[in-house]
């Protein structure tokens, strides 16, 4: 008898998930405990100058890319792909990650290469302002971590398929450290060096981000003979992506264009928001993310399976848990905001000002907290049916309203 027929995965179920979301949940606070030094050293030291404030626009953008093509846009079409063709064959399904890894790398790094192109075009001949060049600087420095933190993105997908979530939300205490020892080095350069290095320790941290995952996925790389790029798996796999890149990434865009109205109403207004998302995601990404993760993987198997009932009663229980969770997380951010960014940014060069629009940043995330969490879980379940079209529509209207809004208020 060979190991697959030997070998009987684990049952899906409510307890199922809730150990795999405390394992996300806990290794996401050991990265975000390092992750909160990393954003209190940088509040201290550079506060929220516009030149600072440049830099966030630039990370903003390489972030942009990062969610479009990795992370949450990843899982939610990767995994259904993966469990169909493990249930046939775990050779089949090895093999497609390794084709899905080479041709991956391939298409990122000549969009990576295609916009380095553009962006030194416009940097270097285009009728740029002061501001915009920092920013068209930076992101070019920034640019090729985006190939190694989808490459992240693309392994914790594997090794969350098979019920491992500590490595995958424990992994970037390795970009928080590197990001540390940088600003620790270069704490007392005159700020224009300063964020450069910054921007070039982004790209160093996603990179060994991203090789910290690579010895637990071994037994998936060990055979690298008769790769294939774009077999028809892959096309099927990225025809669902299109839409879904479409539909999670509208957070993304208008996370980018709210940075972009930001800087035009105040040079420093990219600084505020981004040190106010931080705390407004820290509840998301401990509870919405840790179950929406821990969720995604069995909804696709109860779907593979044609268990409907299992499905519908293991996002029942996901969207019960959250939701008693982000309900006082609201309240306390509403209640309790410019005590908590007091407490968190509050010295060195972060000061009074940067501290009271940064409170009025947290307030306005906080009204869609809830409504956040809720997509989350509610997304995983029409992706595991492979229903892209309504979460596509839901997000086009989103991005409509937001930037409607963003008019409305800046102008």
């Amino acid at each position: 008898m060979s190991d697959v027929e030997v070998q009987k995965p684990v049952a899906d179920a409510p307890k199922t998930v809730i150990k795999s979301a405390i394992q996300f949940f806990f290794g996401t606070i050991l990265s975000r405990f390092t992750g909160f030094f990393r954003e209190v050293a940088l509040s201290a030291w550079f506060g929220a100058s516009p030149l600072l404030a440049a830099f966030f626009v630039a990370y903003r953008f390489s972030q942009l890319l990062r969610r479009l093509f990795g992370e949450s846009a990843l899982l939610s079409s990767f995994s259904p792909h993966y469990e169909q063709l493990r249930a046939e064959s775990p050779e089949k399904a090895h093999q497609f990650f390794r084709n899905l890894f080479a041709s991956m790398s391939t298409v990122l790094g000549g969009i990576i290469l295609l916009l380095e192109a553009a962006l030194f075009a416009w940097w270097k001949w285009g009728d740029a302002s002061s501001g915009t060049e920092e920013i068209l600087f930076l992101t070019m420095v920034m640019l090729p971590g985006v190939l190694f933190v989808c490459l992240y993105a693309l392994f914790s997908a594997l090794l969350q398929t098979d019920r491992k979530y500590f490595l995958p939300s424990v992994a970037p205490i390795f970009f928080n450290l590197i990001f540390l020892l940088i600003l620790w080095v270069v704490r007392d350069w005159q700020s224009e060096y300063a964020v450069v290095a910054l921007a070039v320790g982004v790209t160093l941290a996603f990179l060994i981000q991203w090789v910290s995952l690579l010895f637990s996925s071994g037994p998936v790389l060990r055979n690298f003979r008769n790769i294939q790029l774009w077999t028809p798996e892959l096309k099927k796999m990225v025809s669902a992506m299109g839409l879904t890149i479409t539909g999670i990434g509208a957070v993304q865009i208008n996370s980018f264009v709210d940075t972009l109205f930001a800087r035009s109403a105040d040079l420093s207004g990219p600084a505020y928001l981004y040190y106010a998302i931080r705390l407004y995601q820290l509840p998301l990404a401990l509870f919405g993310i840790a179950l929406a993760s821990a969720l995604l993987p069995p909804l696709a198997r109860a779907r593979q399976a044609g268990d409907s009932q299992k499905s519908h009663a293991l996002l029942q229980f996901a969207l019960r848990r959250c939701l008693t969770l982000m309900i006082p997380m609201t309240i306390a951010l509403f209640a309790f905001g410019d005590t908590i960014v007091n407490l968190v940014y509050g010295r060195g060069a972060f000061d009074l000002m940067a501290t009271v629009e940064t409170t009025r940043c947290l307030s306005g995330y906080a009204l869609g907290l809830v409504p956040a969490a809720a997509v989350l879980l509610l997304a995983p379940a029409f992706y595991a049916r492979k229903n892209f079209i309504l979460p596509l529509k839901a997000s086009l209207i989103s991005v409509v309203v937001n930037l409607i809004l963003n008019l409305v208020f800046i102008y």
